[in-house]
């Protein structure tokens, strides 16, 4: 059972809440002004008391950056403000190791987790396969799809020894038709992949010396796509046909009671970060419909239609956290998308927010953060003025820009950049904890109803942030 780590993980983020349950672009100053230790010099004197506000100040962007990329330091950095930041490392470790002389502690948790696989040599007929799928995506997909193969490996044999114990006349291969429903599917690629892999013989799919071997049965793929789309559904339909595989498309939201019937007994599901309310709907239509298995990358937690988020298991509704749409972005808060430029283009904007509500605060002689929506992203690449013009419009205030000095606001958005920054890394050492919060309630309600359930990451950081998988199926 995940309970215990769950209790344990619950219980450490509620004592620390103070320290991520925060809105940093909401304040003008540094937090925890009042959170001080003790802090031995080098010479074996006390220190006078530091309070974490001054010590995030006085980082250098050079010990920022460091932090910002190593959470094992920043866990050791934080420590005499927030003692229990190593266990929540040590925690993380334990659920999901990602190396292999990592073994997890199966005595806390009826699961297995196992490092990160190597793919099999990308074939001639993938490669030709893959024209068109960006690059990370493809790879993405590539892990997604060994771990499907692998576990339907697994529970086809389970079947196999099931029927066995009733018969002992199948001598001869059983030909099946393996029902696979691809949620919030977009153009299909997943289930496409799926199905080719299937065509060629699936000899991708297994490794041989550690995994189970395909029963001699004959085992094919139908795919039913579910996108609401339509554009994507006629995108992904023709790209089946051109090859000839096993996919069909159905346009329909994955919120209504149709969608939930694509699922049976037999019904094989899987969902690549599909987001926020959609996996969750995905879990409850297997939970009811009592679907064979489930495979789920969740994403984007903040995606969903309450204001605040309602817990799937009976454990965590138990929970005194309370998470609000904003607190679910903060495991979103690392990206790995997106190159030199997008990360410029990121940076200007934050600084231009943060000088406009430098702006609005002093021409408004008020003390409270003024949002703004998504902005058209052209106006990154112009002037400072004209974007300064552009908000100033769009939340109606009455201010005469082109009297103001804006190198004063340019200077001061700068300062708030770098509050926020070291507000935000504070936050980091929270991003996984969370995550691993969400996806253990997740795991645990799919436990509820009979899922056997394991979790892996099942590929690296560097090609996706959200590479934790959830695999759940009826022993």
């Amino acid at each position: 059972m995940f309970n215990a780590y769950f209790q344990q993980l619950d219980s450490l983020l509620f004592q620390s809440r103070h320290l991520w349950q925060i809105q940093p672009f909401h304040h003008q100053d540094i937090l925890w002004q009042n959170i001080s230790v003790q802090v031995d010099a080098k010479r074996g004197q006390l220190e006078p008391q530091i309070t974490l506000a001054q010590a995030l100040d006085q980082l250098s962007d050079k010990q920022l950056l460091e932090l910002q990329q190593d959470v094992h330091k920043l866990a050791n950095w934080l420590t005499p403000w927030f003692p229990e930041a190593p266990l929540l490392i040590t925690l993380n470790q334990q659920l999901l190791p990602s190396n292999p002389s990592t073994k997890p502690n199966l005595k806390q948790a009826n699961k297995l987790s196992t490092p990160i696989q190597t793919l099999p040599i990308e074939s001639a007929e993938l490669k030709r396969f893959a024209q068109g799928i960006p690059g990370r995506k493809w790879q993405q997909m590539r892990y997604f799809s060994l771990q499907f193969n692998q576990m339907m490996i697994h529970v086809d044999n389970l079947s196999t020894v099931s029927a066995q114990d009733f018969t002992k006349t199948q001598d001869q291969p059983v030909d099946k038709t393996t029902q696979v429903l691809e949620w919030c599917a977009g153009k299909g690629h997943l289930g496409r992949l799926i199905a080719f892999e299937q065509q060629l013989g699936g000899q991708e799919s297994w490794d041989k010396p550690s995994q189970d071997k395909p029963s001699e049965n004959k085992q094919s793929y139908q795919i039913t796509s579910l996108e609401w789309q339509q554009s994507l559904c006629e995108k992904g339909q023709q790209q089946a046909e051109k090859y000839q595989l096993p996919q069909n498309f159905i346009h329909d939201d994955a919120f209504s009671e149709a969608a939930g019937q694509l699922l049976t007994e037999d019904t094989h599901a899987i969902a690549l970060h599909a987001c926020g309310d959609l996996h969750c709907q995905l879990i409850y239509h297997v939970s009811q419909q009592k679907a064979k298995s489930v495979l789920i990358a969740p994403c984007c937690y903040h995606l969903i239609r309450s204001e605040r988020y309602y817990p799937l298991s009976k454990q965590a509704q138990q929970s005194d956290i309370q998470l609000s749409k904003q607190d679910l972005k903060i495991p979103l808060q690392e990206t790995v998308t997106g190159g030199q430029r997008i990360g410029n283009l990121r940076d200007i904007e934050l600084h231009w927010r943060m000088a406009f509500d430098e702006l609005q605060r002093e021409q408004q002689q008020c003390n409270q953060y003024q949002p703004l929506p998504t902005l058209p992203k052209n106006l990154l690449t112009g002037e400072f003025k004209y974007f300064i013009h552009w908000a100033v419009e769009n939340r109606q205030l009455n201010i005469a820009v082109d009297k103001l000095n804006l190198d004063l606001y340019l200077e001061k958005g700068q300062q708030r950049v770098q509050q926020i920054r070291r507000m935000e890394l504070v936050q980091h050492l929270f991003r996984r904890p969370l995550e691993l919060w969400l996806i253990l309630d997740r795991a645990m309600a799919l436990e509820e109803t009979g899922f056997h359930v394991e979790l892996t990451e099942f590929c690296q950081k560097s090609l996706t942030p959200r590479n934790i998988l959830i695999k759940a199926y009826r022993p």
